[in-house]
């Protein structure tokens, strides 16, 4: 006898395949020459905003930092670092002063003499550096100056730690380029320290 075939029944349909309508697929669509200028339009005034922008971050980094001198070929030899070396060297040996020059930089102009010394107390500090500074500005009696410190206290007998920087150097064209100097100086100063602590 035969026997009934079995079958799971009619295969189930698949799903409907459904299609967007035309105007909501994503196609490509040509700009108008007008659309296409006052993107242009758009573009150059964001990039002329930007350059904007820019300037016055340039400048007011300027204001802060002041502009790099480069070093005059013809400045003498008594304003680069071999002379100031001895200089300062000479002068804290003969003070009795105990300190020491660190550092001399002379990437730019002019010259950046880093040094410290220990003092009983901060006013022994304060009259060591104007020793100091008297001693080595009589080797340059014509020359302009700049003079950085700082004055820290020991919390165990009263020591005081000094760190100065010194610069010495011959007059420049004008007194605006003076202040850019003193400027420049001074954060020169500032940038060293940081990263010296």
């Amino acid at each position: 006898s035969s026997r009934p075939l079995h079958s799971s029944g009619p295969a189930a349909p698949s799903a409907p395949q459904t299609m967007s309508p035309p105007w909501q697929r994503s196609t490509p669509v040509a700009q108008t020459p007008a659309a296409v200028r006052a993107e242009l339009a758009e573009t150059k005034r964001e990039v002329e905003r930007l350059t904007a922008e820019l300037a016055e971050s340039r400048a007011a980094r300027q204001e802060v930092e002041g502009k790099p001198h480069p070093f005059p070929a013809d400045v003498g030899a008594e304003y680069r670092a071999p002379k100031l070396l001895g200089v300062f060297s000479d002068a804290i040996e003969r003070l009795g002063i105990d300190g020491e020059v660190e550092s001399i930089d002379c990437a730019e102009f002019p010259c950046l003499v880093y040094g410290r010394y220990t003092s009983a107390d901060a006013p022994t500090a304060e009259a060591d550096l104007q020793r100091l500074f008297q001693e080595t500005k009589a080797r340059y009696p014509d020359a302009r100056f700049y003079i950085g410190k700082s004055v820290e206290t020991e919390a165990e007998g009263g020591e005081a730690l000094a760190r100065f920087s010194f610069a010495y150097w011959p007059p420049l064209a004008d007194d605006e380029a003076e202040r850019e100097a003193e400027r420049r100086m001074r954060f020169r100063k500032n940038e060293y320290h940081d990263a010296d602590r």
